[in-house]
């Protein structure tokens, strides 16, 4: 159950994903097909918010730490071994 929580991105990445389809080939496309791939963007959505509010209500609303593959380590050179990680720091 735990790589449930690897779908949070996509709450971001599905409307951006139909906002760049709608704004550059939006006026290529009529009105309806346009249209319905906002609706599509903007109904997904909600249907990965649902699947990982069942997700968060299954686990007690215990957190998870999700570690995208993309974004393993923030700046890395491994020919020198240089890595330094993606991280938060919070201010105190």
């Amino acid at each position: 159950m735990q790589s449930l929580a690897l779908i949070a991105p996509l709450i971001i990445l599905l409307p951006s994903l139909g906002t760049i389809i709608n704004f550059f080939w939006g006026p290529k496309l009529n009105e309806r097909f346009s249209s319905l791939i906002g609706i599509t963007a903007s109904a997904s959505t909600f249907v990965v918010w649902l699947v990982l509010f069942s997700y968060l209500n299954g686990n007690y609303y215990q957190p998870a730490i999700v570690d995208l593959p993309i974004l393993d380590g923030w700046i890395r050179i491994p020919s020198v071994g240089l890595e330094i990680p993606w991280q938060q720091r919070s201010i105190r």
